[in-house]
């Protein structure tokens, strides 16, 4: 009786575990006449509802499709999992579904675990890009089609692994995903489980270097789209950070999108702020792919025509006359915020006054050292907090800048011990910080950027 009842309750789970996964076009081995190497997982691999999948020593992509039309093309979607397992759900095939209602078609690997194997993951993304782009016509897929990957925390490690260490031209994704990934493993700097997962618990110096995958960034790396949170508790921003940086100094297209809140493992879910601003980004940078050899960006500039239409209401010297004033730009309705712009750029600019803030545009002083620069930029401050104050605006007040002066703007930012002349916030765009230790001068006390 009571094995009767086992067999019942491990069917139904058998059950729930399909019921999760179907939607799925195709169920496809990895390696039909067996992998060439193994992990060492000789037991049964789990499953658990609502986690995913444990012990995983069988490859296997699952394929999702359109249910109508040609798909632009595919990505490979990695779940996580810390490489100690794979969260199906959440990180694959929930995401699947969103890909192919935007037209894509997706396939979800289960990799195999690396338990002590540390190159087997990579194998089998490599192997799985391969047999995507050979039998695309036979699983109607796309074969005319961009074929990308996204990555998700240690399966974004996975994937950036697939885009910098690709074994294969075939195997070589035409552009990467990476979502909250973990991307250094050094020691201390990342997430440990993941870190130990993979390398184990004493690696050499010289195996974190090879799979901290920002130092294998090279000109072959494909365009990179990276998504991470600020308040991710699980593995530091500082990833995405030296990842974007890599592709940067390698001149290979990046963007990065990063919200202040949500956390860690979200996945497909919709239960996080700014949830509908990251899946446009992401759909806008693979939706470039299918026109563009590079992606285009998330957020690209506004018409230069609608720039230079705007002029200032009115001009406020800084000391009664002379040099050193602020022009001062309404919005055309109920003003929002005030923002201290240190760029004169025209679109920047515009940007913001169309959005309903009154934006204050800096002229400095003409060859004046820094420190009397910094000056003008707290007097600006002081005027904007007095008009603040005259005319009972209960909103923020923001510093804007670019390139150059993002400098001066950092400086104003980590003012302490005086709010009336420290922003509420700080914009800055390619910040160009030459000169400047952030480290050294940013607290808890700095102003959101």
């Amino acid at each position: 009786m009571k094995k009767t009842f086992l067999s019942l309750v491990f069917a139904a789970i058998a059950t729930v575990a399909m019921a999760e996964i179907e939607g799925h076009k195709k169920e496809i081995l990895l390696y039909p006449n067996g992998a060439p190497d193994s992990n060492g997982y000789t037991t049964a691999e789990e499953y658990t509802y609502g986690s995913g999948w444990y012990k995983v020593a069988t490859p296997k992509l699952y394929i999702y499709t359109p249910t109508s039309g040609t798909a632009k093309g595919t990505v490979l979607v990695i779940p996580g999992g810390g490489y100690g397992m794979i969260a199906y759900t959440n990180e694959g095939s929930a995401v699947a579904a969103k890909l192919v209602k935007d037209g894509w078609a997706a396939a979800v690997l289960k990799y195999r675990l690396p338990n002590g194997h540390d190159s087997i993951p990579l194998r089998d993304a490599c192997r799985a890009m391969e047999l995507l782009k050979d039998s695309a016509a036979q699983w109607g897929l796309n074969p005319n089609g961009k074929f990308g990957v996204a990555g998700f925390s240690a399966g974004g490690h996975l994937a950036s692994t697939l885009v910098t260490k690709f074994i294969t031209d075939k195997s070589r994704p035409d552009f990467g995903i990476l979502t909250y990934p973990v991307i250094t493993l050094e020691a201390g700097k990342t997430h440990n489980g993941t870190r130990v997962n993979l390398l184990g618990n004493s690696p050499s110096k010289a195996k974190e270097n090879a799979w901290s995958t920002h130092t294998q960034v090279t000109a072959a790396t494909p365009p990179c789209l990276l998504v991470l949170c600020q308040d991710d508790p699980t593995v530091p921003t500082l990833s995405s950070v030296l990842m974007y940086n890599a592709l940067c100094d390698s001149s290979i297209y990046a963007d990065m999108v990063i919200t202040p809140a949500g956390g860690h493992g979200w996945g497909a879910s919709t239960n996080i702020p700014q949830r509908d601003m990251i899946e446009d980004a992401v759909f806008k940078f693979i939706d470039s792919t299918v026109i563009a050899h590079s992606p285009v960006s998330p957020f690209p500039p506004s018409s230069p025509s609608r720039h230079q239409a705007l002029s200032p209401s009115s001009r406020i010297y800084l000391y009664g006359s002379g040099d050193g004033y602020l022009d001062v730009y309404e919005p055309k309705s109920l003003c929002k915020s005030m923002m201290l712009s240190l760029t004169q750029s025209a679109e920047q600019v515009s940007r913001f006054v169309e959005d309903n803030y009154k934006v204050l545009v800096l002229t400095c002083r003409p060859g004046v050292s820094e420190a009397d620069s910094l000056a003008d930029v707290e007097k600006a401050m002081q005027v904007i907090r007095k008009m603040q104050e005259e005319s009972a605006l209960d909103c923020a007040v923001g510093c804007l800048a670019k390139e150059g002066n993002a400098g001066l703007a950092v400086k104003i930012l980590t003012q302490t011990g005086n709010d009336a002349i420290r922003p509420d916030f700080g914009v800055l765009y390619s910040p160009d910080l030459q000169g400047v230790d952030a480290s050294q001068v940013v607290t808890t006390s700095t102003a959101p950027c």
